[in-house]
């Protein structure tokens, strides 16, 4: 399956107070420019880009992007409505759209709940699923579990500075990428091994 976003929908999450909906198919080509600005000092820091991608993550995976945040804190505190994001995608394997996918995903502080519904070609096929279920369909579809999308999707900056980087810093980045800490022991152990053949045959 080949999954292309479509729209997202954004509700009372962080800084997003109310509704706004965001288009990733008004564009002719592949690639969406997300560029924030405040109108008060005129920045972009700090203006709901990384919002976006938290609320896509989200929609996903039902979690934060960022691990130390529980779901309660994703929802904007100036709301007594709850966190609300609806990401729409589709299957556009071979260019030719197959099915049409919804994700509605729901959190509330006050009275606490949670919930996920999923739509395909228009038609809730999460009615009778439980909440793992849900997720499993969902990861099903788009093929990767939360850690391989954020891998994949959200760490690639770390590709530009793996490049750049020294021996040290490349081995810290596969290390978080990939989620290893054996390869600082096996370059350790290498060098080791390394020093001591140099010094028996000096």
């Amino acid at each position: 399956m080949s999954v292309k976003l479509a729209d997202l929908v954004i509700e009372n999450m962080n800084s997003y107070l109310g509704s706004h909906k965001i288009s990733f198919t008004d564009n002719q080509g592949n690639l969406v420019l997300i560029k924030g600005v405040d109108e008060f000092d005129k920045s972009s820091n700090g203006v709901g880009k990384s919002t976006i991608v938290d609320a896509i993550v989200f929609a996903f995976y039902g979690r934060s992007l960022k691990k130390e945040l529980n779901l309660d804190d994703l929802v904007c505190k100036k709301s007594t409505e709850p966190l609300r994001v609806v990401l729409s995608f589709v299957d556009s394997s071979d260019g030719v759209i197959k099915h049409s996918y919804v994700i509605e995903r729901l959190r509330s502080t006050k009275p606490l709940f949670s919930k996920c519904i999923l739509y395909e070609d228009d038609i809730c096929i999460s009615n009778n699923m439980t909440n793992t279920e849900v997720q499993t369909k969902i990861e099903s579809l788009i093929g990767m579990d939360y850690q391989m999308f954020v891998n994949n999707n959200v760490l690639n900056p770390e590709l530009f500075r793996f490049v750049k980087g020294n021996s040290a810093q490349k081995i810290d980045i596969l290390e978080r990428v990939l989620n290893l800490n054996i390869v600082s022991k096996i370059f350790f152990t290498l060098s080791n091994v390394v020093k001591e053949d140099s010094a028996v045959h000096a």
